[in-house]
């Protein structure tokens, strides 16, 4: 590898470590986002009151959180910024590919998601810089974020492909290990030290397997939470003539947020 090449991968993970951070903190963005969005929706319906006052009082808090929803909703596409050479250093070196797979279909999906982004990125922030600077560029904000969601939806398509066949390769590994420990159980090797220390080890791998597992669980969830949002934003007139309404969609992308941060809670603590 040539010094440029060292200089170029040296720089892109920087990058991807500072990008990989905010991203982490861009989940519980999006979660106090829509958040504040269900709260202002359904405040009045849970808090009931015949009092004049309070009830103005609630409708005050409710244009609030609104308001609080909007601009989160807004702020999340200032990280994405940096969405670019995270996608860049994907290609390059295959860290999106899940080396830690076998099957080449995994590696082949993975380095098409970071192609995906590698679109999406460049026409989300043509969209973004018009809605609050238009003065800077001439270009429809609409249509242009329609064609990034389009690009997204190539990355969610394979995302749940990818997932299927990584549980799929995780169930036979787990199915290999289990018939390892049954013949191990059944022979002469396994009241000896060196059969007891095997047969931990394959029971901790096992108790890994269960886990990334559940976590590939999880991300068909969140998979399946933004496929109809993601098909409303994915239409060219997503923002004057919505296809689905707001309650179901920014309803759906409450609960993918809540998977969301679980799933990072369960990744980092479990």
């Amino acid at each position: 590898m040539s010094k440029i090449n060292r200089r170029i991968d040296e720089i892109l993970e920087k990058i991807c470590e500072f990008a990989g951070a905010t991203a982490e903190v861009d989940k519980g963005i999006k979660l106090l986002s829509y958040t504040s969005w269900f709260l202002s929706r359904f405040l009045p319906s849970v808090i009931r009151t015949s009092d004049k006052t309070k009830r103005e009082r609630i409708q005050k808090i409710c244009v609030g959180l609104r308001k609080v929803y909007t601009e989160l909703f807004m702020a999340r596409y200032a990280p994405r910024l940096f969405g670019i050479p995270l996608c860049i250093e994907g290609i390059r070196n295959g860290s999106w590919a899940s080396p830690e797979y076998k099957d080449k279909r995994i590696h082949q999906l993975g380095n098409f998601m970071a192609w995906s982004m590698l679109l999406y990125y460049p026409l989300e922030h043509v969209a973004y810089v018009r809605w609050v600077a238009p003065e800077l560029i001439d270009a429809d904000a609409e249509k242009f974020s329609a064609y990034s969601c389009q690009a997204w939806a190539l990355y969610v398509v394979a995302d749940i492909v990818s997932s299927f066949l990584k549980i799929r390769e995780l169930c036979k590994r787990d199915e290999d290990i289990r018939k390892q420990l049954a013949s191990l159980k059944i022979s002469e090797e396994y009241s000896k030290s060196d059969g007891k220390v095997q047969m931990k080890e394959w029971e901790k791998e096992l108790e890994q397997l269960e886990r990334n597992k559940y976590l590939q669980r999880l991300q068909l969830w969140r998979n399946a939470f933004y496929f109809l949002p993601l098909v409303n934003w994915s239409l060219p007139n997503w923002e004057t003539d919505p296809w689905l309404p707001e309650n179901l969609r920014n309803g759906l992308m409450l609960a993918e947020s809540i998977t969301c941060i679980w799933q990072s809670i369960y990744s980092y603590w479990y």
